[in-house]
């Protein structure tokens, strides 16, 4: 079986946390009844911030957040783990596509641990799990679309094509991300899928201008005949 990727940081994406105690974040609040189901890691070097993602278990998509100025990670983080990695998101994260439709079978519409599985899926680049789940899995349009967009910012150019092959609609706002990210391919198949500029959010002008500045060539030339 392939290997999954090593933990970073105090979490691990799919595992499920609580507070330990009640407290206040810099943008949220934190209650030791909420299990919460890690799934993301963020930096923003412009506002020296660093944040740690979770999904609320049972939230209908409510999110938690908490942040902390860079570099001051305290020793002992205020969770403490209640249940180890979903074996959906295992089997997402290391490409094991034989038991997803098992695994999926009976979740809820958009559960948290799917929506981490599509996410770790789509980042560790594994196509075949990422277009299980989309198949499978009680997912809504938004979030389909959103991991396209993800696939596309990442140029995961596989992912994207088999997102698409699975029935993910070829929606207008992922344009950008692959304009963004230079990858001609997946903007190709975007538009052969019938993805409208205007529809993108984006002007065709400030796309060309955009690719011409970051000498991403292949996707200004599929822009310019557009024109």
């Amino acid at each position: 079986m392939p290997k999954r990727r090593k933990k970073a940081g105090p979490f691990e994406r799919g595992a499920t946390y609580r507070a330990t105690s009640a407290f206040e974040a810099e943008r949220d609040r934190f209650d030791p009844a909420e299990r919460l189901v890690y799934f993301r890691h963020a930096v923003s070097v412009y506002h020296s911030m660093e944040g740690w993602f979770f999904y609320v278990d049972g939230g209908r998509g409510r999110l938690r957040t908490w942040d902390l100025p860079l570099g001051s990670l305290p020793r002992r983080v205020p969770f403490e783990k209640v249940a180890d990695v979903d074996p959906l998101v295992v089997a997402a994260e290391t490409g094991t596509v034989k038991p997803l439709a098992r695994l999926l079978r009976n979740r809820r519409k958009d559960d948290p641990f799917v929506r981490v599985a599509l996410e770790a899926a789509v980042d560790a680049g594994e196509a075949g799990a990422a277009a299980a789940i989309v198949r499978h899995a009680n997912l809504s349009t938004r979030l389909k679309v959103a991991a396209l967009c993800s696939a596309a910012s990442e140029r995961r150019r596989d992912v994207a094509l088999a997102l698409l092959d699975a029935g993910v609609p070829a929606a207008s706002r992922a344009l950008w991300p692959a304009v963004w990210s230079g990858s001609a391919s997946i903007l190709a198949a975007l538009l052969a899928r019938g993805a409208e500029v205007r529809k993108s959010g984006q002007s065709l002008a400030s796309m060309l201008e955009y690719s011409e500045r970051q000498n991403h060539h292949g996707v200004t030339k599929l822009l310019r005949k557009l024109g």
